[in-house]
Order: C-alpha cells, then sequence, then structure tokens
C-alpha cells in the first residue's frame, strides 16, 4: 500500500488542530474555574474571639510565683508554717456558700 504524502501531512495537520482545541479548550475550562473559586475564608465567632484572648493572657502569665512557693516551702519543711484555722473555716464557707 502506498501513502500519499499529502494525505499524511493533511491527517497530522487535522490532528495538531484538534490537540491544539482540546488544550486551548481545556485551558479555558481551568481558568473560568479558577476564577469562580472563592478563596479560604474562616470566621470566628465574639465567644471564640473571647476563649483566644483569655488563652493569650493566661501564656502571658507567669506559671508559678516561684519567691512565693519556696518561701512556703521552706515554712512547712521547718515546721514554721502554721495555719488560722478559723480564718480557714471562714475563707470555706464564704466559697461554699454555708455561711448564708
Amino acid at each position: 500500500m502506498k501513502i500519499n504524502s499529502n494525505a499524511a501531512r493533511q491527517a497530522q495537520e487535522l490532528y495538531r488542530k484538534q490537540n491544539d482545541q482540546t488544550q486551548t479548550a481545556r485551558k479555558a475550562a481551568e481558568a473560568e474555574a479558577a476564577a469562580t473559586q472563592k478563596p479560604d475564608r474562616a470566621d470566628i465567632s465574639a465567644a471564640g474571639r473571647l476563649k483566644a484572648q483569655a488563652l493569650d493572657a493566661v501564656k502571658a502569665a507567669p506559671e508559678t510565683r516561684a519567691n512565693l512557693v519556696e518561701n512556703l516551702r521552706g515554712q512547712v519543711q521547718s515546721g514554721a508554717y502554721s495555719v488560722n484555722d478559723q480564718k480557714l473555716a471562714s475563707h470555706l464557707t464564704r466559697q461554699l456558700d454555708l455561711g448564708a
């Protein structure tokens, strides 16, 4: 079978045109999809903002008052620390609302 070179060129040109059209259509569809796509967005409620502020405040505060802890630890270990029973009971009843 003899292949006509003119027919082969025509077939090759037809294939190239179809391929170019397909690529052009694909690029147009991708561009349209990108143009209509909305950017990501997050809305935080007022309660969420308040929690975030509280968390920031907790993170900014020192974890313990090291000097106070060391002072109390020394008093307890030496036996010098004493508790005022009346004052403790008063604070507990106020905290638990038992004094009413």
